[in-house]
Parts: C-alpha cells; structure tokens; sequence
C-alpha cells in the first residue's frame, strides 16, 4: 500500500503555530510534533482526533488518506453552544452577536478539554485493567516491562488503526472483507466500532451507495 504522508506541517503553518506552541495547545513535547511532521513517528487516534479538532479537519485529512478538507461547519459548533456554554456566555451572546466567533472557538475549546479528559480517563482505565490481567494470570513483569507491554500494545493499536480507516476512507469492501477473514478474524469478533463499520460498508456496496 502507498504510504500517505499526513498534513500537520501543513496545517500548522496555515494557523502560524510554531512546532512549540502547537505542543503546548496538544499536551505533547516539541520533538513529537517534529517526529510526526517528519512521518517518523505515528500519530495515535486519540491524538489525531485532537489535532483534527484543533485544526478544524476531518482525521482522513489530517493523516493524509482523505483530500477533502472536510472543515468544520460552523453550524456544528453553534449546535453545542447550549451545552458548552453558560447561562452568563449565552446571555452575553445574545447582547453582542458580534462577539460570536470569540464565544464558538470557547465551544471548540472546551468540547476539545472535554475530550481529553476523557481519554486521560481511559487511559487510566487501561493500566488498571492490565495490571489486573497479568495479576489474574501470574505473569510476572518489571515495572519497565509493563511500560514497554502497554506502550507496544497502543502503538500496534495506533497502526492497525490508520491502516484500517484508510481502507474505510477509500470504501475497499473487498480488501475490508478479506481482513476481517484473515488478519483481524478476533478484532472484528469484539470491536462494536469495527462490526459498524464493516456493516455501514457491507450495506454501501450492496446498495451501490457511493
């Protein structure tokens, strides 16, 4: 398969972020920002999910297999506007409908905290659920070995993923079904994300939907 380039430089440039900045706004450091810039390091889902939202791209844009930009409508931000903002915003927006881009990129913001809360939330998930696993099953493992296990295990996730959504992104039905009958026999068994997709792609390619 081709490798696809992602667009961050790009897009960060775009916005006049420097590398530095751009880290601080994400929760990562510096030489991250280098190492996926230069391709050199993949850009985990929870990740791209954030720089998609920062940038206001869809993901498939983001990590280069989708070539629409797809921006994000400003309509979606004024549908979260009730939820994200307080009653005092909402009341001050109404008085000055001129400050409304100001109050729609606190919605992005905070939808974007939001977010990462919840991902620092699973993550936390994660490591207790696997020291339960090797506690359950007798495996015994250093403290860095533990690391390296669970560091392994997400960046295997993070490329099976991108690999994936690429498929998703160019509608392969055919490649899609092989690997659900090959490689990823287990992963589609107990993924709901993935027996969803497979499904939505199933019923697209009956139906000749494009």
């Amino acid at each position: 398969m081709e490798k696809q380039e992602n667009r961050l430089k790009i897009l960060r440039k775009e916005k006049g972020l420097t590398q530095t900045k751009l880290a601080n706004e994400i929760g990562v450091s510096k030489r991250t920002i280098i190492a996926w810039e230069n391709d050199e390091r993949q850009i985990k889902p929870e990740k791209a999910q954030l720089l998609a939202k920062h940038f206001g791209v869809s993901v498939g844009y983001l990590l280069g297999y989708d070539n629409s930009p797809s921006k994000i409508f400003l309509k979606e931000l004024e549908e979260q506007a009730d939820h994200y903002l307080t009653d005092e915003e909402k009341e001050e927006l109404k008085a000055r409908p001129e400050a409304k881009n100001y109050y729609l990129d606190l919605v992005s913001w905070r939808m974007r905290d939001e977010q990462l809360a919840q991902l620092q939330q699973q993550d936390k998930e994660f490591d207790k659920d696997f020291i339960k696993f090797i506690e359950k099953y007798s495996i015994y493992l250093s403290d860095n070995q533990i690391n390296q296990i669970k560091d392994l295990m997400k960046s295997m996730s993070s490329i099976n993923t991108k690999y994936l959504n690429v498929i998703t992104a160019g509608r392969y039905f055919g490649q899609m079904k092989d690997e659900k009958e090959t490689e990823f026999k287990e992963l589609f068994k107990y993924s709901k994300t993935w027996q969803e997709e497979y499904s939505t792609m199933e019923y697209n390619e009956k139906n000749n939907i494009k």
